[in-house]
């Protein structure tokens, strides 16, 4: 009762059923299912991991792949003798071999029979019978041990040529293919594990392709070498040679299609031995004609083993021309060095090589050169480097255009810097040295400055022959001072100092009194704008009248804001007074406007320029402006400064 209870919790079984037969890996052993195939409704059973299907007429079938038919069909997979009848036709499980009872028919006429007595059929041999084996295709077409296959037309009768095409096999004997009368394939009688082609063989439906003795030949269209993997030509002891007498042609293509960032190359190799110092592990070399059709060898690129060592293996290449003998020399060499990450380059072969650079050259790191000459042409050198010996080192500068080797600016460096520049006139005493420069050249020198002129004279020149001073700084040239001075037409400086307290308010710019002028304490003219004066009228005080011809060389505004503001000053200068006439002066700003922010009041502070050169001429006008530029009220702050300019004259 209990097991009867236990059925009726059990699923009920279920046929499976969909299209196309099942796949090997589908279902279990005793598994059934309906499949819907080409021939029609089928019921698929598995056993043993296989899937088997029931014909109508009791024969068990094999599925053969996707939605296809049964490839196998037969009645028994036992081996059964019948009485009477010989045996069946099965697949014997145990030896699985295919046992023929009966003839395996190829078409109406033509079958493969199993007895061997037939003149038609396929036989390979009975233990039994001692009976060549043949095959046949018709009644005169057959394969048959110790005779031949016949090509031609069933009488076997001879062509035009006397021939008839056949492949005959005759034991231990040449085995032939008779194209015609005089061209065959034949078995090589040294060795009968190779075959020979005696003439050439005809490719292709239009015959363009030939195999010919050791060639192919290629007579129209192109030859296309399709392999999945690699192509493999061996030559001993010859050369890989391709040949074109177009224009341009050969050109040897590596075309890679790969959707990446990498290329195609060429790799040579030399792998007969371990590697030595020195061997050659690839060259290609150029080869031509001179103008007498000589070959010449122009020009090669070599790869070289220059250390060969475990752990130290370094390269060298080297790139060879011929060098106007015909002879062929190294020109450019790479050597990896003794160090990681140090490759060496020697450019050039023999003393009379010349090196080129269009362009720039840099030199990374310290450039260091034992002796470097650089050429102008073949004839004049330009300039010339040489390095370290003992303890100086030399620059010299030959003459431009010359072809004397003895002209020459020379640059020497000793030991602790010790430096000098020197001309040399192989011819005479010609090499003068002149510096130009364009603006000032200031010589700051610790020791001592002396000038020897060997007999000659010392001059201060000036083009305009009024400009002529030398000013010494120290004391004890005075007397130099005063010689200098006096033969120069005199000179020196107008400075000038100002005390006052400037008044500022409403970001107005204010200038001294224009009454009492400048001597006045307090600057108190308020030009009632924001924007520097363009104009100083003649009805008002000329403030500060430059007395005599000068160069102003700096202004300086110093004191204290008794606000703290932001606080702005600069300097005027006024042209174009006609005394004696009516006119204002037109002013225009020295140098720049200057500004100081105070943070904190009544602390001194200067402000204004130096390093100027501004031209005065004798009747101009300085007119000096202060102004705040924060807090707009009418209140006033102050600016206590004492102002001064300095002027050079003479």
């Amino acid at each position: 009762m209990q097991n009867n209870r236990k059925l009726h919790h059990l699923k009920g079984f279920r046929v499976q059923i969909g299209n196309g037969p099942p796949k090997p890996s589908e279902g279990v052993d005793g598994d059934l299912t309906v499949r819907l195939i080409r021939s029609g409704l089928k019921l698929f059973v598995k056993f043993k991991n296989r899937w088997y299907t029931l014909s109508s007429g009791g024969d068990l079938g094999v599925p053969g792949g996707s939605n296809t038919e049964e490839v196998l069909s037969v009645s028994d997979l036992r081996p059964i003798e019948s009485k009477g009848r010989g045996q069946e036709t099965f697949v014997n499980s145990k030896t699985k071999n295919l046992e023929v009872g009966g003839n395996i028919k190829l078409n109406k006429s033509g079958f493969i029979n199993r007895d061997g007595v037939s003149e038609k059929g396929l036989y390979f041999g009975r233990d039994d019978l001692a009976k060549p084996g043949q095959a046949y295709f018709d009644d005169d077409l057959f394969i048959q041990l110790g005779r031949k296959l016949v090509l031609s037309d069933g009488e076997q009768s001879p062509d035009s040529d006397g021939q008839v095409s056949s492949i005959s096999a005759p034991l231990d004997q040449i085995v032939e293919m008779i194209c015609d009368g005089t061209v065959f394939l034949q078995l090589d009688s040294t060795a009968n594990d190779r075959v020979k082609l005696t003439k050439k063989l005809l490719l292709g439906d239009s015959g363009y392709m030939t195999l010919n003795d050791n060639s192919i030949d290629v007579s129209n269209g192109n030859l296309a070498l399709n392999a999945a993997g690699d192509i493999t030509a061996t030559v001993s002891g010859g050369q890989f040679t391709i040949k074109d007498d177009g224009i341009a042609d050969p050109d040897l293509i590596i075309e890679s299609t790969s959707n990446d960032g990498f290329s195609g190359g060429i790799i040579m190799k030399k792998l007969g031995r371990a590697g030595a110092n020195n061997d050659y592990v690839g060259y290609i070399n150029f080869t031509g004609l001179d103008t007498s059709s000589n070959s010449q060898n122009y020009a090669g690129i070599f790869a070289r083993v220059d250390v060969g060592t475990h752990g130290q293996e370094s390269g060298r290449l080297e790139l060879d021309v011929a060098n106007h003998d015909g002879g062929t020399g190294t020109g450019l060499k790479l050597t990896g060095g003794s160090a990681n990450d140090e490759i060496d380059v020697e450019i050039g072969l023999g003393a009379s090589s010349l090196t080129t650079v269009k362009g720039k050259l840099a030199a990374g790191g310290d450039a260091k050169y034992d002796n470097l000459v650089v050429k102008s042409d073949a004839a004049n050198n330009a300039i010339e480097m040489g390095g370290e010996d003992g303890n100086s080192s030399q620059i010299i500068l030959y003459e431009a255009g010359g072809t004397s080797t003895a002209d020459f600016l020379s640059i020497f460096v000793e030991e602790d810097g010790v430096s000098t520049i020197s001309t040399t006139d192989g011819g005479g005493a010609a090499a003068h040295l002149n510096v130009i420069a364009d603006g000032n050249m200031d010589l700051n020198i610790a020791g001592n400055l002396t000038i020897d002129v060997d007999g000659g004279q010392a001059r201060l020149t000036d083009d305009s022959e009024t400009d002529n001073v030398f000013t010494p700084a120290h004391d004890a040239d005075i007397a130099t001072k005063k010689y200098v001075d006096d033969n120069a037409g005199g000179g020196g400086y107008w400075i000038q100092v100002w005390n006052a307290r400037a008044y500022t308010r409403n970001l107005d710019w204010f200038h001294p009194h224009h009454q009492y002028g400048v001597a006045y304490y307090n600057w108190t003219y308020d030009t009632n704008s924001t924007s520097l004066p363009s104009t100083l009228t003649d009805d008002k005080h000329p403030l500060i009248v430059v007395p005599k011809d000068c160069t102003l060389k700096e202004y300086n505004f110093t004191g204290s804001f008794t606000g703290a503001q932001t606080y702005e000053v600069a300097l005027m200068k006024g042209t174009g007074v006609t005394f004696g006439s009516a006119g204002n002066w037109s002013l225009s700003q020295v140098g720049a406007t200057q500004s100081q922010v105070v943070g904190t009041a009544n602390v001194q502070h200067t402000l204004g320029q130096e390093g100027l050169s501004v031209s005065l001429s004798k009747g101009d006008t300085l007119v000096p402006v202060v102004r705040r530029s924060t807090t707009d009220t009418s209140a006033y702050h102050f600016f206590e400064l004492a102002f001064s300019i300095v002027c050079e004259v003479g």
